[in-house]
């Protein structure tokens, strides 16, 4: 697997970035961020460069260390100032750090470097959300689905407006264009369920949120779901 053959690369060849950032890489994939974070930092101490600050950003924030992540994203764009994805990844942790205006500003740079930066329409569309525009994150999500037709997030986010506005027909085919281009997407699966929910077609919400927790277990929003659905945790009335 990639592991092993980056790992017997490192160990027959003399140190270098490229080496060390794609076992990193191969680790991260794997969920071991600790791991890759150690051998993203021997990378950037062989010869730092702008790619490997944002892949070391990349695995701070999947483990909320945003101060971390910002930190490094910010390092990538100093050497690398013109990259679109980096100033997209770099909005993405400071609207999770609820820095709404700092946010903006990273994806109008971003999209200003790379209009077709599906990511940054994507993202950008979540500000809108927040912000009560709804048709202006349509159209973002829209243009994000137009620039990638496979992007399962943008799929899934444009169904979530219609499932929070209470419209569950209309999010549907949203959340099933995601499914069957990943059918392992949990989010897109839950919501699905909540959309069959809303519908009142409790066998298929049923379905679903136990499909998507047979997916991932750990997911506590779909198990909250599913626990609504059966009454669990409810008080009979008096």
């Amino acid at each position: 697997d990639d592991e092993t053959l980056w790992r017997h690369a490192i160990e027959i060849t003399p140190p270098n970035t490229q080496t060390e950032g794609a076992l990193g890489n191969a680790l991260a994939h794997r969920g071991r961020l600790d791991e890759a974070i150690a051998h993203f930092h021997k990378g950037i101490a062989i010869s730092p460069e702008s790619g490997l600050f944002n892949n070391l950003a990349l695995t701070y924030a999947q483990q909320e260390r945003l101060d971390d992540a910002i930190a490094e994203y910010r390092r990538a764009i100093e050497l690398e100032p013109d990259a679109s994805s980096f100033h997209a990844n770099l909005a993405e942790a400071l609207a999770r750090q609820k820095k709404f205006t700092e946010s903006q500003q990273e994806y109008d740079r971003a999209l200003e470097l790379d209009p077709r930066n599906a990511i940054a329409h994507c993202g950008l569309s979540r500000l809108m959300v927040f912000e009560g525009k709804i048709e202006e994150a349509r159209t973002e999500l829209r243009r994000a689905i137009r620039l990638d037709p496979r992007y399962i997030v943008a799929h899934n986010n444009l169904g979530g407006t219609y499932l929070e506005a209470g419209e569950f027909r209309q999010s549907i085919p949203f959340f099933e264009t995601a499914l069957a281009i990943d059918p392992n997407y949990v989010t897109a699966r839950m919501n699905l369920g909540r959309a069959y929910a809303g519908l009142g077609n409790r066998e298929r919400a049923l379905a679903e949120l136990r499909q998507a927790l047979k997916l991932d277990p750990n997911r506590a929003d779909a198990q909250e779901e599913l626990d609504k659905l059966l009454g669990v945790g409810t008080k009979p009335s008096p």
